[in-house]
């Protein structure tokens, strides 16, 4: 019993991690004319108060950030939030800095 729960156990993870790396690859091919040869850098999750807000992974050139390269930056919200509310709320953050 405990074989075959272990079996489980990784089918699961593989599939899951299978679905990951082809969804990277989706977002990749769509930065490629902006970001030339973009691989993920890093990711995590802003989390305020308990409430999961959204993930974030960012990309750049060969997966190397650097400042006077070109990168991009994939938000996926993880709540319902309206364009305006997102639009000024990252101006008043812009602002902010």
């Amino acid at each position: 019993m405990l074989r075959l729960f272990v079996v489980f156990i990784l089918f699961l993870t593989q599939a899951i991690g299978v679905n990951f790396v082809a969804a990277q690859t989706q977002s990749e091919k769509i930065l490629s004319p902006w970001v030339q040869n973009a691989q993920v850098v890093g990711s995590g999750r802003l989390t305020f108060l308990g409430i999961k807000a959204y993930d974030a992974t960012l990309y750049a050139p060969n997966g190397v950030w650097r400042k006077e390269a070109p990168f991009a930056l994939q938000l996926d919200y993880l709540r319902a939030f309206s364009g305006d509310s997102i639009a000024k709320t990252s101006a008043q953050e812009i602002d902010r800095l």
